[in-house]
């Protein structure tokens, strides 16, 4: 089966990135809890992760690891993110660095990603992004495993979206409601 996997706060920690730029140019701390939307953090913010290097420097989440080589093993892993094109070249060297012959293929969207995983024939997507798993879940009327995220909390389970807490208890999910075929 091909499965669409999100990269920033599923495989990367972009969050905790955010929340130690926004602190270092705006001179305010925030909590985990309190970035409950992308507009928390000023456009210089974001900037300065997208395009001052900030994506080569996330580390990667708990667990990362051990989730791709487990998912990898019989299943086509297509790294599905909503980074924009400028973004590839450091995209693939951080995937590439840290989880080498663990994933198939990256696909950046710039934006929405029905399509793309409409066009790779995508059997489940595990993403955290509110905007995302309704969109692609319901269009192609696939399952969604939702990481949790305070900007998400907002998403209910369905039929079709599950939510976890990492990709440990993703797994479970996965392996319990048997949501992966070959």
């Amino acid at each position: 089966m091909r499965v669409a996997v999100d990269l920033d706060d599923v495989l990367a920690d972009l969050i905790s990135h955010l929340l130690a730029t926004h602190e270092k140019i705006c001179g305010e701390r925030l909590t985990r809890e309190q970035a409950v939307r992308w507009d928390v953090f000023p456009p210089e913010v974001h900037d300065h992760v997208r395009f001052g290097g900030g994506y080569a420097t996330l580390e990667p989440l708990p667990g990362t690891h051990d989730f791709l080589q487990w998912l990898n093993q019989g299943h086509e892993v297509n790294i599905v993110t909503y980074r924009g094109g400028h973004a590839r070249d450091i995209t693939v060297d951080w995937l590439d660095r840290h989880f080498p012959h663990l994933y198939d293929a990256v696909h950046l969207t710039g934006g929405g990603k029905v399509d793309t995983c409409r066009e790779l024939g995508v059997g489940l997507i595990i993403d955290d992004s509110y905007n995302q798993i309704p969109a692609v879940t319901s269009a192609l009327g696939i399952p969604g495993i939702l990481i949790d995220t305070p900007m998400n909390r907002h998403i209910e389970e369905s039929d079709l979206i599950r939510r976890a807490e990492n990709l440990a208890q993703a797994r479970r999910i996965i392996e319990t409601e048997c949501l992966l075929h070959p």
